[in-house]
């Protein structure tokens, strides 16, 4: 191994020029050359005055999800199951078929949700888009 006389680095044998500071190594020297203590730098210190780019560590390329601001899903799949359990239970209990259906639906919106503090609007959701689906149903 050959050390870099300006940076410190280690480099191959055979390299003409560092691969950290890009100077010319001195290759007179027939056995490896030991770094330069004197001469080394703080990282801190040295990559403040390089002017090449600093390569982004791992942390800085991982991929973020984008933040779900509502749970349209939730209400979507709640209200499905709240028309079809009706609509299935309206043929055996048709006195009880839509408030066990709507248990069914509030029951699983409450298991679906992740943030609790939306269930609030999500229930409420769930009953109107239900009724809607009702409605086009029975024109």
């Amino acid at each position: 191994m050959v050390y870099c006389s300006n940076c410190g680095e280690k480099n191959k044998n055979g390299n003409k020029f560092c691969s950290n500071c890009g100077e010319p190594l001195n290759s007179a020297h027939s056995e490896p050359s030991k770094p330069i203590k004197s001469r080394l730098k703080s990282q801190e210190s040295y990559s403040k005055s390089q002017p090449y780019a600093v390569r982004p560590s791992k942390m800085e390329n991982r991929y973020e999800p984008p933040k779900v601001t509502f749970e349209w899903n939730v209400v979507i799949v709640g209200a499905l199951i709240l028309v079809i359990v009706a609509g299935i239970l309206g043929r055996i209990l048709p006195i009880l078929a839509i408030v066990i259906a709507a248990a069914i639906a509030i029951i699983y919106a409450l298991s679906a949700t992740r943030k609790m503090a939306t269930i609030v609007v999500i229930i409420p959701l769930i009953m109107v888009m239900a009724a809607s689906i009702f409605a086009l149903f029975s024109l």
